[in-house]
């Protein structure tokens, strides 16, 4: 156990370490509860203090197991190969673990692909990246290679660093181009903020979140014939709770195709998340697929919140953007 600042609050250090360079700690929300707190802190740090905010329950992981032990999938093809990445500087979502956990479930049930879980940049290097089938950025955030973040300060120094960017930013728009495969959660479409050529890859740019962690939206299903939209059974909407955002782009609806955006007829928006909208056409696509060159491009915008991570039907949903992407 470690002690910290709060007298009442003892936390639990998790083995496994899920955040490049820290450990994931949890306490009790509350005596007597099994609801947690769940934070990701330096190893070496004196002293911890909790958030204060339940973050995740102590019970979550096996329901996120649960969720993927009912897929449906078609076994025919070769094993494809699969990186998650989860590095990312500024704010890192505390569900990184969550999609981490569900993804490495999906490939134990179904057998359609290897895993590799590293946060290692190395594996973007020129005749390294080409060994996977898809690439997962899982809830990363800002610039994936290089960073002004003091916490990011490279041995190599700058110099190095940014010439490092450079030569990784080309492998993985040559990677792209070539057939590679993308699949992005959450926050991974604010990544790469710096680099322009990132908008022509993922379709446009993170502007904000109107809708907050926890709202409740109505999603409609834009292309209920692709293969990723499946899951949902014919239905015309569903509802979520998440946060969600909005992007760049007048033309945006031309650039993706939306699997599923927020209807706003359906919607209770209050005023406050109406003064936020920049998109006077009401367009909030929540996820989609494009193409870059010969790769493909998939997009799931929830997952800041856990709920999808818990959900049978949002776990196939993110299979099948995976096995997408895959070309499978």
């Amino acid at each position: 156990m470690i002690k910290t600042s709060d007298p009442a609050v003892n936390f639990t250090v998790y083995q496994r370490s899920y955040l490049e360079g820290k450990v994931v700690i949890g306490a009790p929300a509350s005596p007597g509860t099994k609801s947690m707190y769940f934070l990701a802190v330096s190893p070496d740090a004196p002293r911890f203090k909790s958030s204060r905010k339940q973050i995740v329950e102590a019970n979550l992981r096996p329901k996120v197991n649960t969720a993927a032990s009912n897929l449906t999938f078609d076994a025919d093809g070769a094993k494809k190969r699969v990186l998650i990445f989860s590095n990312g500087h500024g704010h890192l979502h505390t569900t990184i673990p969550l999609g981490k956990e569900s993804i490495l479930r999906m490939a134990e049930t179904t057998g359609l692909f290897d895993v590799v879980v590293s946060d290692d940049q190395r594996h973007f290097e020129p005749g390294v990246i080409d060994q996977y089938d898809v690439i997962v950025l899982n809830n990363t955030n800002n610039e994936l290679f290089h960073s002004e973040f003091p916490e990011a300060a490279d041995a190599l120094g700058r110099s190095r660093s940014r010439q490092r960017d450079r030569r990784l930013k080309a492998s993985f728009q040559r990677y792209m181009a070539n057939g590679g495969g993308l699949v992005m959660i959450h926050a991974a479409i604010a990544s790469q903020r710096k680099w322009p050529e990132w908008e022509n890859i993922v379709g446009t740019r993170f502007v904000s979140h109107p809708w907050n962690s926890g709202s409740k939206v109505t999603l409609r299903i834009d292309a209920p014939d692709h293969p990723v939209t499946q899951c949902f059974g014919g239905a015309s909407h569903i509802e979520v709770s998440d946060e969600c955002y909005q992007f760049s782009g007048d033309d945006l609806d031309e650039k993706i195709q939306s699997l599923y955006s927020i209807d706003l007829e359906r919607t209770v928006v209050s005023e406050g998340v109406r003064s936020g909208f920049k998109r006077p056409d009401g367009f909030f696509p929540l996820s989609w697929t494009k193409s870059y060159g010969k790769g493909r491009v998939f997009y799931q915008q929830l997952g800041h919140d856990t709920d999808i991570f818990r959900s049978p039907v949002m776990t196939q949903f993110l299979l099948d953007g995976i096995l997408y992407a895959a070309r499978k």
